[in-house]
């Protein structure tokens, strides 16, 4: 339980919020099935070079992560 209380004092309420804001919407990418479609239907409307760019970030962020666990 300590490590909650750690995590809470050490962030601000904005982090905070902004890590509820990705759960709710990660949670609602695999949960709803309309707003999978939406993502999907927005990311179709990227040109080809945008495109390449989200898969070379996601590429290079797996990369560099090398499968570590975010502390």
């Amino acid at each position: 339980m300590t490590w909650i209380k750690k995590f809470l004092a050490d962030h601000s309420i904005t982090t905070h919020s902004i890590a509820v804001a990705f759960a709710f919407l990660f949670a609602a990418y695999f949960q709803v099935p309309a707003f999978h479609d939406y993502v999907f239907h927005l990311y179709g409307l990227f040109p080809q070079s945008v495109k390449e760019a989200i898969a070379t970030g996601l590429a290079l962020y797996a990369w560099y992560r090398k499968g570590k666990v975010a502390s």
